[in-house]
């Protein structure tokens, strides 16, 4: 009975190693997953001027060492995933990580997850990242020294301990970042990203509770052009900066960007600064940000000691003793609740209501409103901070600029209103034998755009409303819609830009 438990196991062993390959030293050509898992038992080189290719869902599990590309490395896209990872079993140590090491090099990921490594490391090189997930590394994920770094569609997760910037740390390098999430990297200062002496653009990225020791949970920029739309800050912390610190920016804009519960102190520790800590440096500019819910033992939002302004922002929930501090600090067409108590060097003037705007509410000499935003719940459809039809920050924006494409001025906060009329020949029909409702109407002209709007009222009623198409066809079809028992709705296409197609 024994020896026969024993040949079962000695098949087992066998089958498990039947399809590895063993790589080391140089390496060109192309891997394919046929030969997964590729175990890495020394070091690994790509040669200058030479190239590997990965096909997408090979697996490279490395025991403590390191692959330094001179030439090239290029992961194929694909349904599956390339992967980067520690050979846990035979080597419970972290492996070196990749290092791209001089102008003629670059690296290329796709489709991979990059784990439980020191981080890739870029020295006067081209790395491009997308679709990809680097997390559980430690330092920083990806370390440039000079050089290019491009990333799209990825993922930082858990990366980082000590050091500047838990994600990215980028010296003297040119960065574009978009659609790309940090979550829970950590930093002794700049919990995601640390950024000096270059330039970093950031689109449409997210930071889920990223943290710092001291200086910026999220970001620290020093010497470094940064520009940042359409980007939220979350649940980051620090001692101070609880999202930011910019020092010596020699330009730095923020646009579009929402900055919610971030907290400026650290682990019961009392610091300051929920949002940001602005120092010396050309300019910084803030349009059409909101500050929700962010919070210190000192200033709840900023503390600048540089010439930055905001405008179109909205101040709102934030706590500390005082919302925004320091000089050469400009505030305009925004609004701020609850009523704020301001720091030193603040203009006294600011939300000190003496006037009024372009909708007859009360504002101070800069535009600005002290009022309760007015916003839609989330539930409504149309997103995050989209104001209600009675929200005063409507039409209450800059008056010295462009209108709106609908002939008003802007809005205050993150999102457009438009004033946009309804078609006026909207027809519903029944698909026969179908729970599907058609919905047709006439085009005014060429080249529209529509939206189909639909509220959960028996007569139109804007709280309950929510977008459920946008299409160029003058007829859409709303799917099943008639299989909901006893369900009353209002529908309503309205007429987008036709030349602009807005």
């Amino acid at each position: 009975m024994d020896r026969l438990v024993v040949a079962a196991a000695l098949i087992c062993i066998s089958w498990a190693y039947a399809d590895t390959t063993f790589v080391s030293g140089q390496v060109t050509g192309t891997w394919t997953p046929a030969g997964n898992p590729h175990i890495v038992t020394d070091d690994l080189e790509i040669p200058p001027r030479r190239q590997l290719l990965l096909e997408n869902g090979v697996r490279i599990q490395f025991q403590g060492h390191s692959l330094t590309v001179f030439g090239s490395l290029i992961c194929a896209s694909g349904f599956d995933t390339t992967y980067f990872t520690q050979d846990t079993v035979a080597h419970p140590v972290r492996w070196p990580g990749i290092y791209v090491q001089s102008p003629g090099a670059s690296a290329e990921f796709r489709s991979a997850v990059i784990e439980r490594s020191m981080g890739i490391h870029v020295d006067s090189a081209l790395v491009e990242i997308y679709s990809s997930t680097l997390r559980d590394n430690r330092q920083s994920a990806l370390n440039v020294q000079g050089g290019e770094y491009v990333i799209n569609g990825s993922s930082f997760e858990h990366c980082g301990a000590g050091g500047c910037g838990g994600a990215i740390h980028a010296y003297g390098a040119l960065g574009s970042v978009g659609d790309t999430r940090f979550e829970s990297c950590a930093g002794l200062d700049g919990g995601a990203i640390c950024a000096m002496q270059g330039e970093l653009s950031l689109s449409t990225c997210v930071f889920l509770e990223n943290r710092a020791t001291l200086w910026g949970g999220v970001i620290i920029a020093d010497s470094t052009a940064l520009t940042v739309s359409g980007s939220h800050f979350i649940d980051n912390r620090a001692l101070l900066g609880g999202a930011l610190h910019v020092h010596n920016g020699p330009l730095v804009q923020f646009k579009y960007c929402v900055f919610r519960g971030n907290t400026g102190n650290r682990d019961g520790l009392q610091g300051n600064c929920g949002v940001g800590l602005i120092s010396v440096g050309d300019s910084m500019t803030f349009e059409n940000c909101i500050f929700d819910g962010n919070s210190s033992s000192g200033v709840s939002a900023f503390k600048c000691s540089t010439n930055t302004m905001f405008k179109e922002c909205v101040f709102v929930n934030n706590s500390g003793q005082v919302l925004l501090s320091g000089y050469r600090m400009t505030v305009n067409f925004s609004d701020f609740w609850p009523p704020p108590v301001m720091g030193i060097g603040v203009d006294e003037s600011l939300a000190d209501l003496a006037t009024v705007n372009q909708n007859g509410d009360s504002v101070d000499a800069f535009g600005n409103l002290v009022a309760p935003p007015d916003f839609l719940s989330e539930s409504a459809g149309q997103g995050l901070y989209y104001p209600n039809f009675s929200s005063p920050l409507i039409d209450a924006g800059d008056t010295t600029g462009e209108l709106d494409w609908d002939g008003t001025y802007p809005e205050i906060g993150l999102r457009d209103y438009f004033h946009i009329p309804p078609v006026e020949d909207l027809t519903l029909l029944r698909t026969d034998a179908t729970a599907n409702l058609t919905l047709r109407w006439t085009s005014p002209g060429q080249n529209c755009q529509f939206r189909v709007y639909r509220s959960a009222a028996d007569e139109w009623a804007w709280p309950s409303v929510e977008i459920i198409a946008e299409t160029a066809d003058t007829f859409f079809v709303h799917q099943d819609v008639l299989s909901e028992p006893l369900a009353k709705y209002t529908y309503r296409v309205a007429t987008l830009n036709c030349e602009l197609g807005r």
